[in-house]
């Protein structure tokens, strides 16, 4: 324990396997300063131990908890490291060894104290972070006067039953060094007006995506190199491509080129007290549709705090009495300003309760409040936030006898649903799609809830849309996270909506004209494919399938280059020993960063003009320069070693990492002097064809050196299948080294290899804190699904970003209606058969309901019936019933589980002339026939 206190918070010392996705949230400088940082969190409740298991699961140098208060059979409803037996000892002295084995990094530690006792001054002092949760408001304001007098940040927060409250206070003069976490905008310029307000042009290609107040600063300017790493400078926005950055009269005369890049701006952010801040509060909103309710919950938890510090405990569940006393206290605090009684109301009755969602939202958030206070990454929460979701309140609103207490650990939940819907809770069949991050959050949530916890509670997977059953999405990315519900009959389905197509770079930009890191990148990664999977792959193939040689070249095309690939891996290029890995290695290295960039410049010489006379080299186009081999050159280096053992994986021949073994046989290897061919095309645009490379043998010459595949009976080469998280494997070494050397090729500045494995692996970043609010939000929603509500705006998705901090609810969408002759319908109806009916049966319903012509019918791949079957053949199926014509047709047995199925039918309106021989079909949305549903 002790070496983990002192542990070292260089850089070095993060774990960048343990917390790869959450680096690409924070980035290594506030993970340092989060290793610094000491927490104390007082509260080991559901809300605290929520917040602590998030903080230290970020890692932050030490966690303290205080909390001597005895365990009580209630807590084990929202507090999930507490067990039966642990009722009656102290709830910080029994969290604290299973918090810690969530973080081996992260120290966590019992500050002790005696149960009855409250946190003092004296023992917050020493901690760089303080957290405060379900204490009274007197001892916050106690406590905040110290802290906010000694700049060390301060939270709160409180949850009461489906109400949530917060505050911050990081100090009279807070500096956040980066309020959004955004990558910096960069771009391309193609002209620099000298002016007192110089007007910048970017190239039109992309929008510059500035907004006014942004700082940039700029590299490869031609002529006006003083802006070259210039101290950052104010930009005001002209237009999608234009922007201006102040006076440039005294510097020289722009030429071309230049490259614009977003400085971030460190901001001050100011403060005030909790006891300054109760006087005139700064509202932060998590639902705008609820524009009043801040003022209202403000009034009304310092109306709870005062009713439980007076009366030794707090409202009971549902009691009028207590709720018509804390309504006096909230009207009598809040003054002049109006506040909603009825949510006072409901406030009081659920202050007692405790919900688990509630906890995880609350709890998600005001984690990443603690790391923003550790790292300075990241807008604070400014200042006073409070949140409820009274939606989730069943119809049925339950009564105080129905909301006592009955001894079992869901009690808390119980006050604020009562005892009838939490049985609903119990009975309710729930199905979990993935068992990640959120899957892992969603499952805690459920057992705290008790979903699936009574007699008739199971797992069940079916099809939501087909099974006409609800579907709770979500998913996260860094710091922002989003939810959706789907309802059967009500809303639109997840797949009703897409996401835009990621943007792909034109394939001519990554082959020959890369001006981004993100380019190499992505070459690097095909080139990876290129050596180490495809060939081995088309090797196996060639010696395993009859006729591959002729299969293959019936597509044409470069089928030509694959076979010479064969030949190469097989025959001319195979290696023997390790050594000859390494010659390999470095005939690749010529190839792919001398002889291609000579040749590219043989084909497109630096002084080209286009056909309109402009430089070629212009623009987004950089002209290349061939690399010079020089082993001692560590990304020469890494290439060499990381290829050389990738090759020998292929033939499975030992690899080695001996540096000097590398470079003795690298720099003896003998290159051969290139000469360029005249006949190149160059693919310059995405419309040319793909350029070729050109092979110094005919095809027959090439096939007569490929061996039999029966003279290598069993002989197979081991292709390499990617893995970006075994730092071992030289993967992700191959691709920087590769990626890095294009770069050097274009002059491009290189990229680490954190940076690289992150674009390579597509890893999308993730952080606990996010996941944790989302599978709350996505709790809220269950409750509803499980009470049946039927009204769109009893529903809500979400959108959250925690860096901003921002908080977005919109009601989901409807499911679109259609409407055929005087039917109405959506994507959630079908028709459906019972007591495995005939197919004249399903043919003449359709006539009789519908005044529709069946052209056809099909199950799966089988066309069961069609207008124009042999009409002997077409009788006969006609009177089969559905179960016996599907096995009929399909030559197969259907098993005697199977007592449903799908069958699609194409149908026409006779009262509609067509041209089409075959009449109009009846399309559901998707433009699929439509479906029915049989029981057989």
């Amino acid at each position: 324990m002790a070496a983990q206190q002192n542990m070292d918070v260089d850089e070095v010392a993060i774990d960048e396997g343990l917390y790869s996705r959450q680096l690409y949230v924070l980035g290594h400088e506030a993970m340092k300063r989060m290793a610094a940082s000491n927490v104390l969190i007082v509260g080991a409740r559901g809300l605290g131990t929520e917040i602590a298991k998030n903080v230290v699961l970020a890692g932050v140098k030490s966690v303290t908890l205080y909390d001597p208060e005895p365990v009580q059979l209630e807590d084990l409803g929202t507090q999930f490291f507490l067990r039966a037996e642990d009722i009656g000892k102290p709830r910080a002295a029994v969290t604290v060894p299973r918090l810690a084995e969530l973080n081996t990094y992260v120290p966590v530690r019992d500050l002790g104290g005696s149960a009855g006792q409250p946190i003092t001054v004296e023992a917050v002092k020493g901690f760089q972070v303080v957290v405060l949760t379900d204490v009274p408001l007197s001892k916050q304001l106690e406590i905040n006067d110290w802290t906010h007098a000694n700049e060390v940040p301060f939270i709160s927060a409180n949850t009461h039953g489906l109400f949530g409250s917060a505050f911050n206070d990081f100090g009279s003069k807070f500096t956040c060094v980066d309020p959004t976490g955004e990558q910096p905008l960069t771009g391309m310029i193609v002209e620099v007006e000298k002016e007192k307000e110089a007007l910048v042009t970017c190239l039109d290609e992309t929008r510059h995506g500035l907004e006014d107040g942004m700082f940039v600063t700029f590299s490869e300017v031609k002529g006006m190199e003083e802006l070259n790493g210039c101290e950052p400078r104010k930009v005001t926005v002209k237009g999608p491509y234009t922007f201006t950055i102040g006076d440039t009269t005294g510097l020289g005369n722009y030429v071309s080129g230049g490259i614009f890049t977003q400085v971030k701006m460190p901001k001050i952010i100011e403060f005030k007290s909790l006891r300054e801040s109760l006087q005139s509060p700064e509202y932060f909103f998590t639902d705008f549709g609820k524009f009043d309710r801040p003022a209202t919950l403000h009034a009304g938890f310092q109306a709870i705090s005062a009713f439980g510090e007076k009366n030794g405990r707090l409202p009971r569940p549902r009691n009028a009495e207590d709720a018509k006393a804390v309504i006096a206290a909230a009207k009598n605090l809040a003054g002049e300003e109006e506040v909603n009684e009825k949510v006072l109301e409901e406030l009081s009755y659920q202050a007692s309760g405790e919900v688990s969602p509630i906890i995880a939202v609350m709890g998600g958030f005001m984690a990443q409040e603690v790391l923003k206070a550790c790292s300075a990454k990241f807008h604070p929460m400014v200042q006073h936030m409070y949140f409820d979701s009274l939606e989730s309140m069943p119809a049925e609103v339950p009564t105080e006898a129905d909301c006592a207490p009955t001894g079992s650990r869901y009690d808390r939940q119980i006050a604020v649903f009562g005892k009838k819907f939490q049985e609903k809770i119990g009975n309710h069949r729930q199905f979990l799609v993935g068992s990640g991050a959120i899957g892992c959050e969603m499952l805690k949530n459920w057992s705290m809830m008790g979903v699936a916890g009574g007699p008739n509670g199971l797992y069940m997977d079916q099809r939501c849309v087909f099974y006409e059953k609800p579907l709770l999405e979500s998913g996260t990315l860094g710091t922002k996270g989003n939810t959706q519900v789907v309802v059967p009959h009500l809303t639109e389905s997840y797949g009703s909506s897409q996401d835009p197509p990621e943007k792909e770079t034109p394939s001519c930009t990554v082959k020959n004209f890369p001006n981004a890191i993100q380019h190499t990148i992505e070459w690097s990664r095909k080139k990876f494919d290129s050596l180490f999977v495809n060939p081995a792959q088309n090797v196996n193939a060639y010696l395993s399938e009859p006729n591959y040689i002729e299969q293959t070249l019936k597509y044409g095309g470069q089928q030509t280059e694959k076979i010479a690939q064969i030949r190469d891996f097989l025959v001319t290029a195979k290696p023997l020993t390790f050594e000859e890995c390494i010659v390999w290695a470095r005939h690749q290295f010529e190839e792919d960063y001398g002889n291609s960039i000579k040749q590219l410049l043989f084909s497109l010489p630096k002084d080209a003009k286009t056909s309109s006379g402009q430089p070629f080299w212009s623009g987004p186009k950089r002209a290349p320069d061939p690399l010079k081999f020089d082993s001692s050159d560590p990304t020469h280096l890494d290439y060499i070693i990381s290829a050389a053992n990738l090759h020998a994986f292929n033939y499975g021949l030992r690899g080695d990492t001996d540096v000097a073994l590398f470079k003795k046989v690298a720099d003896s290897v003998v290159i051969p002097e290139f000469t360029p061919k005249t006949n190149v095309k160059i693919q310059i645009t995405e419309t040319d064809a793909p350029q070729e490379g050109q092979l110094e043998e005919s095809l027959e010459e090439i096939i007569a050196k490929l061996p039999p595949p029966s003279s290598l009976v069993g002989y197979r080469l081991t292709p390499v299948e990617f893995e970006k998280d075994d730092d071992t494997n030289h993967h992700i070494d191959f691709i920087t080294a590769a990626s890095n050397l294009r770069a050097l090729n274009y002059g491009i500045n290189p990229a680490d290899r954190h940076s690289t494995k992150q674009i390579a692996g597509k890893i999308i970043p993730a952080i606990a804190t996010t996941t944790a609010l989302v599978t709350g939000l996505v709790c809220l929603e269950l409750y509803k699904i499980i009470d049946n509500k039927t009204k769109l705006e009893d529903y809500k998705n979400g959108f959250v970003n925690l860096a901003l901090p921002f908080f977005g609810f919109s009601e989901p969408i409807a499911a679109p209606k259609k409407k055929y002759g005087n039917t109405e319908w959506t994507l959630w109806d079908r028709f459906v058969f019972d007591n495995n009916p005939t197919l004249d049966e399903i043919i003449a319903w359709f006539k009789k309901n519908h005044a529709l012509d069946v052209t056809m019918a099909s199950q799966g791949v089988s066309m069961l019936w069609s207008s124009w079957t042999q009409p002997a053949k077409a009788k006969e199926r006609r009177k089969m019933p559905m179960r016996q014509l599907i096995e009929t047709v399909s030559k197969t047995t259907l098993p005697a589980t199977t007592k449903q199925v799908v069958v699609e039918v194409m149908a026409e309106d006779p009262t509609i002339e067509t041209e089409d021989e075959n009449g109009v079909p009846i399309l559901d949305k998707e433009g699929k026939p439509i479906s029915s549903d049989v029981d057989i």
